[in-house]
């Protein structure tokens, strides 16, 4: 069995998996974006990354809020 992956039941009982990804801006800077699909792609995430948690939008997507 492989690793265990970071899943989110939304409030209609849809299944979410956390994606992240590294992206380079314009500026130089390296920035990691975390995204959730519906799907497992290449690039699902095993943890919750630390400081963050879930939230849904009034359209009903999950998304990572940065803990204050």
């Amino acid at each position: 069995m492989g690793p265990e992956i970071y899943t989110y039941i939304d409030s209609k009982f849809v299944e979410w998996f956390l994606h992240a990804k590294d992206v380079k801006l314009r500026n130089g800077f390296n920035l990691r974006i975390y995204y959730f699909c519906k799907d497992k792609r290449i690039n699902v995430v095993e943890n919750m990354p630390d400081g963050f948690y879930v939230v849904e939008s009034r359209t009903g997507l999950p998304l990572l809020k940065k803990n204050r």
